[in-house]
């Protein structure tokens, strides 16, 4: 198959307490080490794990709870902007 990226979910235990992460840290630094590929971070991911993401040698991240279950959206989609820019992150 032929993709541009791969999603892995969920990382970090879910915003909505749905889901609990089943994964370690030194496996997920190896997967991204080693496969060859674009890796997306998903689930419990919010502006307070990106440093985290990045450290783990993510690819990048996708959001869905920390923007979309809140009441203000582009309050907390600007959060996470703010915090990209905080730590020099590019973002598309």
């Amino acid at each position: 198959y032929n993709y541009n990226y791969i999603l892995l979910s969920p990382i970090f235990d879910s915003l909505t307490g749905k889901y609990q992460s089943g994964f370690h840290e030194e496996g997920i630094r190896a997967a991204n080490l080693k496969s060859g590929k674009k890796i997306i971070a998903r689930g419990g991911v919010d502006e307070t794990k990106i440093e985290k993401i990045r450290d783990l040698g993510f690819y990048g991240f996708a959001l869905y709870s920390t923007i979309w279950d809140k009441k203000d959206p582009l309050e907390q989609y600007l959060k996470v902007v703010r915090k990209l820019d905080s730590l020099g992150i590019n973002y598309e």
